[in-house]
């Protein structure tokens, strides 16, 4: 029985290893190096440049090289007769490698060699992956190198037909993402194609919304949203988000006194609370911020509101631990 035993691990731990000893990994390490006379060598060796490039994944070397941005090795494997058209079980390809990579120089060494030119390009610039994440809101949301590039690569999705109103699994677009990347030029990018403003994610934030509460975007995002047509009379004040906040204590908690003031002129209600009944006085008594909770003070908040636990401003300030916050409260009448 223990013989017998025996031979069955032995069996699975070989056929476990074995495997892992026989795949080949010269190439994906090459390209890793950026070593193109490496992958020369190894095409004329017979290797397959559609190797993927390691047993867990099939994504292919050319979509690994294309992501990392290695021209000549992209080159080197498309004359070797790599499939520039193979898409990886999650639906991604070569040409979508170097877009996330942000690689022009690939980008337009792929697009000529697409099966059906159009149709691939217009389906590539707007994928959604099996996770329902979004390209274009991906992009934004991962960053490149440098502000330049990604300016570069949203101009090339947006010239090449990317809709920007397609929506990912929370509901996002790709102006919303665009407004929390804090870039006044990367939104008028997006403004320039007409996007849905009403549109809300699954939190219930429009564009509009997120820009008064983010802590990237400032004032002149939220105007040029305006200007657009984004709706402020149509947003509620007073309303929970799907997290139970209101735009207000939101902003309370992202620490801008300007977007504060400019909610509060605009309908906003300082004593409105959140899921928690909380004030925005409370947040900012909390977090020590005494801009804003001089500002919350001169628009008449109600420093003796208790929230559900008991919390009070006075006793988050104290939490807080900022001289000058629990003065200013103390000096409103403010107590235990």
């Amino acid at each position: 029985m223990r013989r017998a035993l025996k031979f069955v691990l032995f069996f699975l731990l070989a056929s476990y290893l074995v495997p892992a000893l026989a795949f080949d990994n010269r190439l994906p390490n090459a390209i890793s190096r950026g070593n193109s006379g490496q992958v020369e060598e190894l095409m004329a060796e017979g290797v397959d440049p559609d190797q993927p490039i390691s047993q867990s994944t099939d994504q292919s070397a050319l979509m690994f090289a294309s992501y990392t941005r290695k021209t000549e090795i992209a080159n080197i494997l498309i004359a070797n007769g790599a499939d520039v058209n193979y898409r990886s079980s999650n639906g991604s390809n070569a040409l979508i490698s170097a877009i996330k990579g942000g690689s022009i120089d690939i980008v337009n060494i792929l697009m000529p060699r697409s099966k059906d030119k159009d149709a691939d390009i217009a389906g590539t610039v707007n994928w959604v992956n099996t996770n329902g994440q979004v390209l274009l809101i991906n992009l934004l949301r991962r960053g490149y190198k440098t502000d330049e590039l990604r300016k570069e690569m949203m101009q090339f999705m947006l010239t090449n037909g990317a809709n920007t109103n397609l929506q990912d699994k929370t509901g996002s677009t790709a102006l919303m993402a665009a407004v929390t990347t804090g870039d006044l030029a990367i939104v008028n990018m997006f403004l320039e194609h007409d996007p849905d403003l009403e549109v809300k994610n699954t939190g219930g934030y429009s564009a509009l919304m997120i820009a008064l509460v983010n802590r990237k975007a400032d004032m002149a995002i939220v105007n040029a949203l305006i200007e657009k047509g984004a709706k402020l009379d149509a947003i509620d004040f007073t309303s929970q988000s799907g997290i139970g906040d209101t735009l207000l204590t939101n902003a309370a908690e992202s620490e801008r006194p300007d977007k504060i003031e400019f909610m509060l002129n605009n309908g906003a209600k300082v004593n409105a609370t959140n899921k928690r009944g909380y004030t925005p006085l409370m947040i900012a008594a909390k977090q020590g911020n005494a801009k804003v909770v001089k500002l919350l003070l001169s628009h008449k908040a109600d420093v003796h509101i208790k929230a559900s636990d008991g919390q009070n401003a006075y006793r988050e300030s104290l939490a807080g631990g900022d001289p000058e916050v629990i003065k200013m409260l103390e000096d409103k009448g403010a107590h235990l």
